[in-house]
């Protein structure tokens, strides 16, 4: 059996777990402006990890389901995006995309 996500990818785990808990809004009114406070308040090179991480995790190549679970069970996410009409999978990428 392989490791927890959270112990294959701790720097993601950290920003889900810590930015996008439960309570989410109180970081920001929304999921872009949580990302760009995680950015400007983190260190760079908690950002830097966790955007390689972002990547090692898309480069797994997960359906839709399995990435679900990855960010909802495995990272302890709170937010959910198919409410503003994105996918799991399109989240994701769209916070990689914003780290860049």
């Amino acid at each position: 059996m392989s490791p927890p996500y959270e112990q294959k990818f701790p720097a993601l785990s950290a920003f889900f777990g810590g930015w996008f808990h439960q309570d989410w809004p109180i970081e920001g009114p929304d999921d872009v402006a949580v990302v760009d406070r995680f950015v400007s308040e983190s260190d760079p090179e908690l950002v830097d990890a966790v955007r390689l991480e972002f990547d090692r995790l898309l480069a797994l190549g997960l359906d839709e389901a399995a990435m679900r679970s990855a960010v909802w069970y495995g990272f302890g996410c709170g937010y959910t995006p198919e409410g503003s009409g994105r996918t799991m999978t399109e989240w994701v990428r769209s916070i990689r995309h914003r780290l860049a």
